[in-house]
């Protein structure tokens, strides 16, 4: 059932075998799997059935060195969280990316990519995708389209498939709210976890409304499933899993930046329509794309990067666009004379290089490579408390983004590989736009909103904030659920694997309840 926690007698106490905190990606798939199971489950979610403005501006904080957006708009705080804004890329992480890569700094998850890959299958059901591979190869029989011809030592093709997307909150709600064994706490805001004197485990989570409703909820397990900047937050704010100092730290996101243009021949423009966006019965399925193999990624010493081709897009001015639009209506080789002296008048009133973008447009197509990549765990890149507090006397986040040279490096060599490729197949030119200065990025540089890493996994307590199992090093009934728990992030999407890893995460508290 759903209850509205502000209409509550305040200081009631709640008892459950689960309480969850958190109603999004995570929070929401545990909650389902547990009560299948017949746990009853106590989830506390800090917003309401719609967005409101103070519940929101308990997320508000400060961020410095990269800017990555308002943390109060960059994430949402009502039920479902924040698939409420989700785009819907869904991709697989690669099996690379669980190994430990001697050049990737701080590399390797304590298990395989093959332990989720029964749990991926759940989760694109869940997540609801039309099919379940995720093999370029059988997309492009599948769509009718071509693959460009790399040399697979050197460049593999990669699919995003499109989630509807699904909203986790709409789509679960009537299920949620008829379940006997699931109470969902709306407006209940988590305070603080409760240890017992003796440390090593939790008693009591508290959570109050903004209307001033207080609520203690008493659990055999507790799952914190808030996002990887709320998930540290609330364990620093209770002083729990901080000992050796990891609680905030490593903090990842996925840079999205235009890195290149290309002009690609007419021929090879004839095989791009496999790397465009593919509908069916008027949605979104599959987008392929591009990255090096788990080969070249060793031999150039580099993290995990994709590449999307997109028709280029110069800037915003309305001619453009209509540059754009009657060249790609008629064909630069099929244009009239007396049409191309049109343009080439218009063009007469563009920037220099847009003119010469349009230029180069009657020899060759232009598209743009765009990048989403994996950044290197950073102990510096970190999510901290600040001093100021917030309306329930909180305080307030503070999160301190960094890229480094690795990061710029592994984004670059990705594509000069891509180029080096495109030229040794004649298929066309590519242009870095990207500087290869280490301090200089795009401003601003855009990001996924895939907050990762702030309470990463690792077996061994000096390393990670949570084991292989996602409980709190240090605790016997603490647990964490999100991408905060993603040791690396490689270059996917993290929204399937939330869910695969929340999947995992119940079979385990269901074994455990049972022993």
């Amino acid at each position: 059932m759903l209850i509205d926690a502000r209409s509550l007698d305040s200081g009631m106490t709640v008892r459950s075998h689960v309480c969850i905190i958190g109603g999004g990606a995570a929070g929401l798939t545990l909650a389902r799997q547990l009560s299948r199971g017949g746990r009853t489950v106590c989830l506390l979610e800090g917003g309401g059935l719609d967005p409101d403005r103070g519940s929101a501006d308990l997320y508000a904080g400060t961020s410095t060195g990269q800017p990555c957006g308002s943390l109060d708009v960059i994430r949402l705080r009502y039920f479902g969280g924040t698939t409420n804004h989700w785009a819907g890329y869904c991709r697989v992480l690669d099996p690379n990316d669980f190994e430990t890569r001697p050049w990737v700094p701080r590399s390797g998850w304590p298990f395989d990519r093959d332990v989720l890959d029964a749990y991926y299958l759940q989760a694109a059901d869940i997540c609801d995708l039309m099919t379940g591979t995720f093999r370029a190869e059988a997309w492009a029989e599948l769509t009718g389209h071509d693959l460009l011809p790399f040399e697979r030592r050197q460049v593999l093709h990669r699919v995003t498939r499109f989630s509807l997307p699904t909203r986790f909150g709409q789509k679960f709600r009537a299920e949620l709210e008829d379940s006997p064994s699931t109470t969902v706490y709306l407006h209940a805001n988590l305070t603080r976890l409760e240890p017992a004197e003796s440390g090593g485990h939790v008693v009591r989570a508290h959570a109050e409304t903004l209307s001033g409703v207080r609520l203690t909820v008493e659990a055999d397990r507790y799952v914190l499933a808030c996002g990887g900047i709320e998930n540290p937050r609330q364990l620093l704010l209770s002083g729990l899993g901080n000992d050796r100092d990891l609680v905030g730290r490593y903090f990842m996101e996925h840079t999205n930046i235009r890195t290149a243009r290309l002009l690609l021949r007419p021929e090879t423009v004839a095989l791009t329509p496999f790397y465009q966006v593919q509908m069916a019965d008027g949605r979104r399925t599959v987008q392929g794309g591009l990255g090096l193999s788990p080969d070249a990624q060793r031999r150039n010493q580099v993290g995990n990067v994709s590449a999307w081709l997109e028709p280029y897009s110069p800037g915003e001015n309305p001619g453009v666009r209509a540059l754009r639009e009657t060249i790609a209506a008629f064909g630069a080789r099929e244009m009239p004379d007396n049409l191309q002296r049109h343009i080439y008048a218009i063009m007469a009133n563009a920037d220099q290089v847009t003119r010469a973008v349009f230029q180069e447009m009657f020899k060759e197509t232009p598209f743009q490579i765009r990048t989403v990549s994996e950044q290197a765990p950073n102990p510096d890149s970190r999510v901290t408390l600040g001093e100021d507090v917030d309306a329930l006397g909180l305080r307030r986040v503070r999160l301190h983004w960094q890229l480094t040279e690795f990061d710029k490096r592994s984004i670059l060599t990705t594509v000069r590989v891509l180029a080096e490729e495109m030229g040794r197949l004649g298929m066309g030119r590519v242009r870095v736009e990207l500087s290869e200065d280490e301090g200089t990025w795009p401003n601003p540089t855009w990001w996924g909103h895939h907050h990762m890493g702030t309470t990463r996994m690792h077996s061994d307590p000096s390393q990670g904030v949570v084991d292989a199992d996602c409980r709190v090093h240090g605790m016997t009934n603490l647990f964490v659920a999100g991408s905060s728990v993603f040791p690396t992030s490689g270059s996917a999407g993290p929204t399937l694997t939330i869910v695969a890893l929340a999947l995992r995460l119940a079979d385990h508290l269901e074994r455990e309840a049972a022993r």
